[in-house]
């Protein structure tokens, strides 16, 4: 850990005034107006209320949390956004390089779990998930795995009320960390659970971690319609980002986007020693059986099948699936993401390689180790800027209500002209003429005549002129509705939760409450051990 820590995170320092950008413009913003819900009590955290000319903007409603909760917690600690940012990645980092030792150590010796763990957390692939795309949410996500696999394996080998508990807790962590992979997640984890033989006790904490989850899953799903996720997704053609195989093997570092064909600005190589000693690995694997455990075996055909569905999913030879699967597929929008799952299928045959050579295993781990740090250190690396620079470039006011929102345009409220709303990038616009106050509760005295009010309107808004609530009729382009006001009058614009997400808080909430319930309960657990 202190390795990973000094030599790969060196470069996520939170404690310097240096930082670094990357591709998702959108990070910081998003902290500070996660941040910015829990502070003022919105919990769960649903809309930014300054994004969009401070119209309102449900971006959380649809988009994965969990990576948002971590980092804004950081935050209110005291470190500023770009620090926290970094706290998150690095933290990420150190629990996956953890959990998959844990996962690995179950099948594997101390020496072979560790440096497959190792081999993976410095994968090149990571370093571009952090230092070029910025993406909280996958590496998040690929912390939280191992940790599950890991759990749900213990699960099903002891019925213990800790264990339960923190499965469950991890599986909803899974479930929110980023929307796609989260639906990629369920079919192979149920996959994984059919590999032990007590499936109904993993069954059921599946489950439990889906509705626990369930603040996010239900609603995110349910309200898809409000907004027109499903229209820019369309726009996205994953027909152009499809890789060439020595790609995958060795691709120019850089720090630009993905293109059509085989040269892209950035890199896909997974990193050759992960590549050389994995392939040995399954190699080994599949041409010997050394009277292993028969679990061994289930786990590293799963792995196998994880491997090569991943690979074939990011050639171009996988085309016809794509097509045959384009709605679910579509959401992917980059045949390439699935490079993730690929490299989180090495780690097992690394080890397994490892652990064949018995007599020189320590010593090659050690090597492997060493030599990783020495040629995968440099990836972790991003020319910095200054952390006073990167507030000017991305959390100043001006960019946080006018700019940041066109990167990430899919979660706008249909009941805004899209073509309209996107004419609008690049232009500074003030939409509050009647100078309302407030975020969640946005309150003026108007004169009498006719009013646009400042919000995308959603059913979340609740207009009340002069105490008495009205239905709003008329909309201009953004969605804004129009009122008359006879005479002078206060005007109040009050956010609250629609009704199936009160209903999903309940249902979280509730699977809490029982979780809680049955980790305090000792003799119901001692009663299931007997039967």
């Amino acid at each position: 850990i202190l390795l990973l820590v000094i030599v790969i995170g060196k470069n996520l320092n939170p404690f310097d005034d240096l930082t670094f950008d990357y591709h998702d413009i959108t990070q910081a913003a998003r902290v500070k107006e996660f941040t910015l819900n829990l502070e003022k009590g919105e919990i769960p955290p649903r809309i930014s209320p300054n994004l969009s000319f401070k119209l309102g903007y449900p971006v959380f409603n649809y988009y994965a949390p969990f990576s948002y909760w971590a980092t804004s917690f950081i935050h209110m600690l005291g470190f500023d956004i770009p620090s926290s940012i970094e706290l998150s990645f690095l933290l990420a980092l150190c629990i996956g390089f953890v959990g998959l030792y844990f996962f690995l150590s179950l099948f594997f010796s101390f020496a072979a779990s560790l440096a497959a763990s190792f081999l993976f957390i410095t994968s090149p692939y990571l370093a571009v998930e952090i230092f070029v795309r910025g993406n909280l949410g996958e590496v998040w996500f690929i912390a939280i795995l191992p940790w599950v696999l890991y759990l749900l394996y213990l699960n099903a080998q002891k019925f213990d009320r800790v264990i339960f508990f923190v499965t469950v807790l991890f599986l909803s962590f899974l479930f929110t960390t980023h929307n796609i992979f989260a639906v990629i997640s369920l079919p192979l984890l149920l996959i994984y659970i059919f590999l032990f033989s007590n499936k109904k006790r993993n069954l059921f904490v599946l489950g439990l971690g889906l509705t626990l989850s369930a603040y996010f899953i239900f609603p995110a799903i349910i309200e898809l319609s409000n907004v027109y996720t499903s229209a820019m997704i369309e726009k996205t053609s994953y027909l152009d980002h499809f890789l060439c195989l020595y790609q995958i093997w060795d691709s120019p570092w850089g720090f630009g986007g993905s293109s059509k064909g085989c040269i892209d600005g950035m890199s896909f190589k997974l990193g050759k020693l992960q590549i050389i000693i994995s392939f040995l690995g399954l190699l080994i694997f599949l041409f010997t059986n050394r009277d292993r455990k028969k679990i061994i075996t289930k786990i590293g055909y799963f792995f196998l099948g994880l491997a090569f569905f991943s690979l074939f999913l990011t050639l171009p030879f996988s085309i016809f699936f794509w097509n045959l699967f384009r709605k679910l597929l579509a959401l992917f929008q980059f045949p390439w993401r699935f490079l993730l799952l690929l490299l989180f299928s090495l780690p097992f045959f690394i080890s397994f390689f490892l652990d064949s050579l018995k007599k020189y295993r320590d010593i090659l781990a050690l090597i492997l180790i060493a030599l990783t740090l020495f040629i995968n250190n440099k990836y972790f690396y991003k020319k910095p800027i200054s952390t006073s620079d990167y507030k000017k470039l991305y959390l100043t006011d001006s960019f946080v209500r006018e700019k940041v929102v066109y990167a990430i345009p899919d979660y706008l409220p249909k009941s805004a002209d899209l073509h309209y709303w996107l004419s609008l990038k690049n232009k500074s616009l003030n939409f509050n003429k009647d100078h309302f106050k407030g975020d969640f509760i946005k309150e003026a005295v108007v004169e009498n005549g006719y009013h646009l009010l400042p919000v995308h309107y959603v059913p979340y808004w609740s207009i009340y002129c002069n105490g008495k609530k009205i239905i709003p009729m008329f909309f201009d382009k953004l969605g804004r509705p129009l009122i008359k006001v006879k005479r002078k009058a206060r005007i109040r614009i009050v956010y609250s939760q629609t009704s199936i997400e009160k209903i999903s808080n309940i249902l979280s909430l509730t699977t809490l409450v029982f979780l809680l319930y049955l980790l305090s309960n000792a003799k119901y657990f001692q009663k299931r051990k007997k039967s």
